[in-house]
């Protein structure tokens, strides 16, 4: 396991760039982790969400898995709405 984990880097570059970034599509960068962290969780973790022999990294996967999903609906939806004008 690395000092500093990958997927930590690319949740604070992507929120980073969604808060201060004013262009349209910055929370495409949001969603875009999240589907990398589902694939990660997919390939690595998923036999974990029904592990009962380690509750807490059961406990810990399964709310692994919600963040994603919670994640990739809230991206998708501020990627449909539309954009925001600010008025002087």
């Amino acid at each position: 396991m690395p000092l500093v984990p990958p997927g930590l880097v690319l949740l604070v570059v992507a929120a980073a760039l969604t808060v201060f970034v004013r262009w349209r599509w910055a929370p495409a960068f949001g969603v875009l982790v999240a589907v990398m962290e589902a694939i990660a969780l997919g390939v690595g973790g998923a036999d974990d969400l029904v592990n009962s022999e380690a509750t807490g990294v059961m406990l810990a996967t399964w709310v692994r898995a919600i963040g994603v999903v919670v994640a990739l609906v809230a991206g998708v939806a501020s990627l449909r709405s539309p954009a925001r004008v600010a008025h002087a």
